[in-house]
């Protein structure tokens, strides 16, 4: 990671993804939810063991669909979960902090299927320095784990990382491992994230 921040500062922060880098597009969930009553939480209760690389996402699609005995299979519905929409605004802080320094990691519950396609599709590979994934790291950021790999494929003292991320339990439990951590999403306004990177002794980005 870069060596440029006094010892003891923040070195890397982690940014989360969905509602942090990126959101769903209007509708998203609703078109799902047009499939029937239950269908989605269904789906996002089964679709755990891919978040943590145990499962295909596609297989559990093609599960829950068959179950619900839909009228389309599960290989038409994957591309819903590559309809992401990147903030901008968000994306420039990530490249002014770098700019400054420090490093910038993406740390976010994701299965394969998705995973992929951020990687390649949106440029995360280009814009942060590391990118970390739930299905690959085995654990979500609900455990402490997920935290303690990130830090030692970081090398760095936990007190130096930063998480961002708009669940109020994932800044919990980044706090339970010695992470700082703040919550922000991208409805606060790109100006509220300045100030809490700012309340840590960041650059002004």
């Amino acid at each position: 990671m870069p060596e440029a921040v006094a010892p003891g500062a923040v070195r890397a922060v982690l940014f989360d993804a969905d509602g942090v880098m990126q959101h769903n597009p209007p509708g998203w969930e609703a078109a799902l939810r047009g499939y029937g009553d239950g269908f989605v939480d269904d789906l996002f209760a089964a679709e755990a063991p891919a978040m943590v690389g145990a499962r295909s996402f596609p297989e559990v699609l093609d599960e829950v669909v068959a179950r619900w005995t839909l009228p389309v299979a599960g290989s038409q519905l994957l591309g819903h979960w590559r309809e992401i929409s990147v903030s901008g605004p968000t994306v420039g802080v990530v490249r002014s902090l770098r700019a400054s320094g420090v490093g910038c990691c993406l740390a976010s519950n994701q299965h394969a299927y998705r995973a992929s396609y951020m990687r390649s599709g949106l440029g995360y590979g280009d814009l942060f320095d590391e990118q970390f994934y739930s299905c690959d790291l085995g654990e979500t950021k609900s455990s402490p784990k997920f935290f303690a790999m990130v830090l030692d494929r970081l090398g760095l003292p936990a007190g130096e990382v930063l998480l961002v991320d708009d669940g109020g339990s994932y800044v919990d439990v980044a706090r339970s491992a010695g992470l700082r951590a703040v919550q922000w999403c991208i409805d606060d306004g790109i100006s509220e994230l300045r100030r809490l990177l700012s309340s840590h002794g960041l650059p002004d980005c």
